[in-house]
């Protein structure tokens, strides 16, 4: 039997932050109100950078490296949180049918 969970939703009030752990690949997905993502800071020589999306319902945002990141809700807010998508297993190995 193949079981999945259903990916996790929180649900923010207005003003609300969550720190949430991302994998490369996964998406954040907001269901209702609106957010704010704020990534860690990244540096370019001495210079400290911040990246931050608004993001409202319906909008989707995949994330292209792992790490953490802030949301934080703009309104009353409920997000979901897709992790990565993987490929259907390879086999290894194949079967042959022997010469003789």
């Amino acid at each position: 039997m193949n079981t999945t969970s259903p990916p996790p939703r929180w649900r923010l009030a207005t003003g609300q932050t969550a720190h949430l752990p991302v994998d490369a690949g996964s998406r954040l997905m907001v269901l209702a109100g609106r957010v704010r993502v704020e990534w860690p800071v990244e540096w370019m020589g001495e210079v400290a950078l911040r990246q931050t999306m608004d993001a409202g319902v319906g909008l989707t945002g995949r994330f292209e490296r792992a790490g953490w990141v802030a949301v934080r809700a703009l309104a009353d807010t409920e997000i979901c949180l897709q992790p990565r998508e993987t490929p259907a297993a390879q086999p290894r190995w194949r079967l042959r049918k022997a010469q003789a």
